[in-house]
């Protein structure tokens, strides 16, 4: 399915629609993850410690920012949280891997 015949999901008429675009969605989600993963890769080479990785405040920042989006969407507050947690988790453990082999 071609980025002119995605449908909008009220449009969908039946679970082929709606799997299809879906799929679509998904193929440009990890697009998207892949570009965000490069930067959390830079980020480690940028970093000078190893101790600048995780930023508490700035993850709590993230998470009112991404919840307020979620409200003002209507979207479930607590399931955008919880992606964005786990998101974030994986980021800053991906760039502590990345950092300790620049120091091999």
């Amino acid at each position: 399915m071609s980025d002119q015949n995605f449908k909008n999901a009220d449009n969908c008429e039946s679970m082929r629609d709606v799997r299809e675009a879906i799929d679509l969605l998904d193929e440009q989600l990890l697009d998207i993850l892949a570009k965000r993963i490069k930067y959390i890769e830079r980020a480690a080479h940028i970093k000078t410690s190893i101790d600048t990785i995780r930023d508490d405040e700035r993850i709590e920042a993230i998470i009112l920012k991404r919840r307020a989006q979620a409200r003002e969407h209507g979207y479930s507050e607590e399931i955008v949280e919880s992606l964005f947690r786990a998101l974030i988790e994986y980021s800053v453990n991906h760039e502590m891997q990345v950092f300790k082999k620049k120091l091999i």
